[in-house]
């Protein structure tokens, strides 16, 4: 699927990827499913998929719970990283994410944003280290956001091709 095992938003810069989404109410009580991938030098080292603890009221809170996991586990392997002296340099890490809303409002600084009251925390969360310039959300189209594979049932073609182009180096 992708040539070399080279994801297409990998511009060889930064070598961890996060890539984060989650479906919209999916589940029978209407919770939404988060999942997210990390991977290293193009191949996965950390993943979840998990349903959410409280109902979204939209997809952009749906989308904004999944980076958070996603931005306090690729935070965290990035300590560890630095820690063991394999960090290459202070960019900011990378959130692939496939909802505008959620870029959007994550980007927005630290200032209010309208009718988010109810997940405002978890969003200040993000917008305090986009800020800080310890992520940053780059948009990744829902065709090769590899997180889908965590977070809905998938036809088995676009199943293989997701599982493919994560397994493909490791």
């Amino acid at each position: 699927m992708y040539e070399g095992a080279k994801h297409p938003l990998d511009d060889g810069t930064n070598k961890t990827q996060v890539f984060a989404d989650s479906d919209y109410a999916a589940d029978e009580s209407r919770r939404s499913t988060m999942g997210g991938i990390i991977m290293q030098n193009g191949g996965p080292i950390s993943w979840f998929s998990t349903l959410g603890k409280t109902v979204a009221l939209s997809t952009c809170e749906a989308e904004i719970n999944a980076a958070v996991t996603a931005g306090k586990d690729a935070i965290h392997i990035n300590r560890l990283l630095h820690d063991l002296g394999l960090a290459c340099d202070d960019k900011p890490i990378q959130i692939a994410e496939d909802n505008s809303a959620a870029i959007a409002q994550a980007a927005a600084g630290i200032r209010a944003v309208r009718k988010a009251k109810h997940y405002e925390v978890r969003l200040r969360f993000l917008q305090d280290l986009v800020t800080r310039k310890a992520i940053e959300f780059i948009y990744c189209p829902t065709d090769i956001q590899l997180a889908d594979l965590l977070t809905k049932p998938l036809l088995s073609d676009r199943h293989s091709a997701l599982t493919n182009a994560i397994l493909q180096s490791a």
